[in-house]
């Protein structure tokens, strides 16, 4: 039997299996996350074991999914990771949509839908130094500091449209991938990178930039942002599941005031994220 015990934020989560062949991917899964040990506090229990000829995962005793393939069971084992440590994490954090960089003593909020660039700003960020906090849930507290959840970078395909794997291996990053079949039996390809620096403690938020990738910029462009429009902007992007009002009472009361927010279009991402810099002044 294999255990980890990975924390993110206050929450520790219980992860366990007997399945000797889910081991690599869930060591891969769980590669960038601090591990505290036996005795800690559980926030829950994930347990992924054999049983006769089958494999069961099961959250906090119950069961939640039955199947065959270990590769299967280990991607299944991912998506509901997240999903506990979302409800662990709340009120003290709440996750926003969005990738967070910190640069000195300060952090970046990339914030945007999928396909608008923040992977890729996150990316170029990364390669100019930055260390990485996270990719999809950006976590926010009441005192307005990013905590680090450094879920494993993941484009949805091999390819990244605007990095090639030598320049990302050259820069330091490591990767690991497995095949798996989704529920609709359809191939289907885990590619995680792991970026070479990731940040270990909570750093206050100084700017939320909203890029937008788009071939008809020629350069890049930056226009700032109102409080009231990027707070709504916002409150599109929150994992959490708040009334309006709340979501943005929470928002709110959690960002600094008097940080900017940016609404930054861009065609190469390396200059976009060179002009953010430029821009908010980051060392």
């Amino acid at each position: 039997m294999k255990h980890w015990y990975p924390r993110i934020a206050h929450a520790v989560i219980h992860v366990q299996t007997n399945i000797s062949a889910c081991i690599p991917m869930i060591d891969a899964m769980l590669k960038l996350y601090p591990m505290a040990d036996a005795q800690a506090s559980i926030a829950a229990h994930l347990h992924l074991k054999h049983d006769g000829d089958k494999n069961i995962f099961l959250a906090n005793d119950h069961i939640i999914w039955e199947g065959y393939d270990a590769e299967e069971t280990a991607a299944g084992f991912e998506v509901h990771f997240y999903k506990y440590v979302l409800a662990n994490i709340e009120p003290e954090l709440i996750s926003i949509h969005a990738a967070c960089v910190s640069i000195g003593t300060s952090s970046v909020m990339l914030a945007g839908i999928s396909g608008a660039g923040k992977s890729s700003s996150c990316t170029a960020a990364l390669l100019a130094g930055a260390s990485y906090l996270s990719d999809e849930f950006a976590l926010l507290d009441k005192e307005g500091h990013m905590h680090p959840f450094p879920r494993p970078l993941q484009w949805g395909k091999q390819r990244h449209p605007a990095f090639l794997h030598r320049q990302l291996l050259q820069a330091g990053f490591e990767k690991f991938g497995f095949r798996f079949n989704d529920f609709k039996q359809k191939r289907q390809y885990n590619l995680f990178w792991f970026p070479p620096h990731t940040a270990k403690q909570a750093i206050p938020l100084k700017a939320i930039v909203f890029p937008q990738y788009s071939t008809a910029v020629e350069g890049v462009e930056i226009t700032p942002v109102l409080r009231s429009q990027a707070l709504m902007e916002l409150n599109n992007h929150l994992h959490h599941r708040y009334p309006p009002a709340k979501c943005i009472q929470e928002l709110n009361q959690r960002v600094p005031q008097g940080i900017p927010f940016l609404y930054v279009q861009f065609s190469d991402v390396q200059q976009a994220w060179k002009t953010i810099s430029q821009y908010l002044q980051l060392p």
